[in-house]
């Protein structure tokens, strides 16, 4: 047993979120549900994690076909629901974002300057969503054949032939079962559960008599109680997503967990729950195409665009755990780097023989919020509080801005260290937990908040152990120190800076260690709660500018979506110019709280599903069924297990499975 990290952005205190227009993808015919309505929070139990959004009772599209269509299906001994397939592409699709979770309006600002109690009561129920697939499927076997029958000898991206592969396509019966925990865990707090699964051409033998070509058939459970027009237990609504419906150019059957991933940007979901391991780091370099093998290759990808946009550094593993996924920030990575998603999606295959690899969404997912938040509070100082208007940075806003860090004028380097904070203070968490309506999580610890500036200053490539404590119980000699040279941070290559977006790029990437420090010296700055030091003046306001966007009530405040630094404009009418908002501080505000996360560690139990049993602070399981040998007497065993543990079915499940 091990401690292991993750990042949960802060939904205790949640607020309500505003409503962002958003172009719905053209509409699918198809015999399930649909998606209608937000959510709050999503959790991954299965595969990956996201929350649905607008689930719409369309029985006016169920299909009409005989009993006898049903039966031709089943002689695949699987189970499948028709649906018409609409061809769509990236520009059907309208690329404007929708919000994160906001802090209401009143308390916004005292939240972020000063730390005080911030929350909107009316939490909406989250979504709880699977991605599943049958790999005894003959359909997706075959198809999976014809698939890999299409690449030449020569290219790279032919799939490896591995045993390895189809231990991964194994079904163990986890998703019903993983089901049913949900069910019995979280029904007080969800409403609609959601199964992102595969789908296949027709096959000759329905063509013509049954269904035309247009047509696909979408994999649903052996299980699922196919016979019943509703999908419902109690309270809880069960829909089916299917890849055609979210890929923008979809050629055939997927079977490429990142190139899957790659598409959920296109997804009408919400909600956000991220975790890592702190004792493994992910370098910035590009991987070889041919090394390393596994997940590596990937991640090492996904960090190369990361270090791009954000800066270049070492990064966290992500680990194989639940997942959460807001949809609004899945948009803005979409919208940031929309060819190397493509690029993933275009790849049936994710085990290649050579190429490069594909990016993992989830594995920027969880940094991106983090850098986001990075990015905004360095912007927030340099740009909007100091730089002004103007976007101006001369020899007095360069004292004023190194005073401010602690420093006096003429030295040449600042010691900064950490102050002491009363963030996660566990009885100021407490009394929040409880002011809030909530109960106080008893299985995980915070230890680190974005209310304390950014995490990942304090685990760089060989010093990663742990995160640091800045509470009043931390002895002063674990607090962190870390060094501001004038020289390093405040010119470039001799050279003073004239604008406060040249400085701004060159301490948040070009230097992205004096980025960290200044962060740490503003945090200290602001006390002991709050970051009121990085913020801009309250009267600081831009020119009314008329036009369509500036009344646009809806508009999402986010810095530039290049994918590479050096390519974005970050002065303040750049930024702003098309807000309805015009205080650069308010502004700001609601920037800030968009990233807004919480490091928090969770017992790691590892071992025989017999001591699992025994473990009983544990509060989600995670299983990594990649199983070598003696696969049947393993799968029995487990499935026994899980029989044992989640007995009762739901309402969806046919009565004699």
């Amino acid at each position: 047993m091990k401690n292991s990290e993750y990042i949960p952005l802060a939904q205790t205190p949640s607020g309500s979120w505003p409503q962002v227009e958003l172009e719905p993808p053209p509409r699918l015919s198809r015999f399930r549900r649909r998606a209608i309505f937000g959510t709050a929070l999503v959790i991954f139990l299965v595969g990956f994690y996201f929350v649905a959004a607008e689930l719409v009772d369309d029985d006016s599209e169920d299909l009409d076909y005989a009993d006898d269509d049903l039966n031709l299906i089943s002689e695949f001994q699987a189970a499948y629901l028709p649906f018409e397939f609409a061809h769509h592409n990236a520009s059907s699709v309208n690329a404007r974002l929708t919000p994160a979770q906001e802090l209401p309006d009143y308390c916004r600002d005292a939240y972020m300057s000063a730390g005080a109690l911030c929350f909107d009561p009316d939490i909406e129920p989250m979504d709880i969503v699977w991605t599943w697939v049958n790999g005894s499927d003959v359909l997706l076997q075959e198809a999976k054949l014809l698939a890999e029958s299409q690449f030449a000898e020569d290219d790279p991206y032919r799939p490896k032939t591995s045993a390895r592969q189809e231990r991964q396509y194994r079904d163990n019966d986890e998703l019903r079962h993983s089901m049913r925990s949900a069910l019995a865990n979280f029904r007080p707090f969800t409403e609609k559960f959601h199964i992102v699964s595969s789908d296949f051409a027709m096959p000759p033998t329905l063509l013509n008599s049954s269904f035309p070509e247009s047509w696909r058939l979408g994999q649903v459970p052996q299980w699922l109680d196919v016979s019943s027009k509703d999908w419902v237990d109690e309270n809880v609504e069960l829909n089916f997503i299917h890849h055609a419906d979210i890929f923008q150019s979809y050629n055939n059957t997927t079977f490429n967990s990142y190139g899957i991933e790659s598409q959920f940007g296109h997804l009408q979901v919400y909600g956000l729950v991220l975790r890592y391991d702190l004792g493994i780091m992910v370098g910035p370099n590009k991987p070889p195409p041919d090394e390393p093998h596994g997940e590596w290759r990937s991640m090492g990808e996904s960090n190369v665009l990361l270090s791009a946009r954000f800066g270049a550094r070492h990064r966290p593993y992500v680990l194989h755990e639940a997942k959460g996924v807001s949809l609004s920030l899945l948009q803005e990575i979409t919208a940031m780097w929309p060819q190397s998603l493509a690029k993933a999606a275009s790849h049936p295959f994710r085990e290649t023989v050579s190429g490069e690899g594909d990016v993992s969404m989830l594995f920027i997912m969880v940094h991106f919020v983090v850098e986001r938040w990075r990015e905004a509070l360095l912007w927030s100082w340099t740009v909007g509080k100091h730089g002004g208007l103007g976007d101006l940075w001369g020899d007095v806003t360069a004292q004023d801005a190194w005073r401010e860090l602690g420093g006096e004028w003429g030295q040449a380097e600042l010691e900064v260290e950490a102050g002491y904070r009363d963030t996660l203070e566990n009885q100021r968490v407490a009394a929040y937990f409880k002011l809030s309506g909530h109960r106080k999580p008893d299985k995980t610890q915070y230890r680190f908040s974005s209310g304390d500036g950014y995490p990942y200053a304090y685990a760089e490539e060989h010093h990663h152990d742990e995160w640091p404590s800045f509470t009043s119980d931390t002895p002063a000699d674990r607090l962190p120190i870390c060094t501001i040279s004038y020289d390093e941070c405040f010119t470039h290559e001799g050279s003073a800076f004239s604008a406060a977006t040249g400085m701004f790029k060159h301490i948040a990437f070009r230097n992205p260690k004096c980025g960290d420090c200044v962060i740490q010296a503003l945090v200290k700055a602001s006390g002991r709660l709050g970051l009121e030091a990085f913020l801009p003046p309250a009267d600081r306001n831009l020119p009314i500018i008329g036009g369509e966007f500036a009344a646009d009530p809806y508009e999402v405040p986010h810095l530039p979506l290049e994918e590479r630094w050096e390519d974005a404009e970050f002065n303040v009418f750049s930024v702003m110019g098309a807000s309805r908002e015009t205080n650069v501080r308010a502004w700001t505000l609601r920037l800030l709280q968009r990233y807004r996360f919480v490091v928090e560690t969770v017992d790691n139990a590892r071992g025989a599903l017999g001591w699992i049993d025994s473990y009983t602070d544990a509060s989600m399981l995670c299983i990594n069924d990649d199983v070598k040998e003696d696969e049947e007497e393993v799968t029995d065993i487990f499935r026994s297990w899980q029989e044992r543990r989640w007995g009762k079915p739901a309402y969806w499940e046919r009565r004699s499975s």
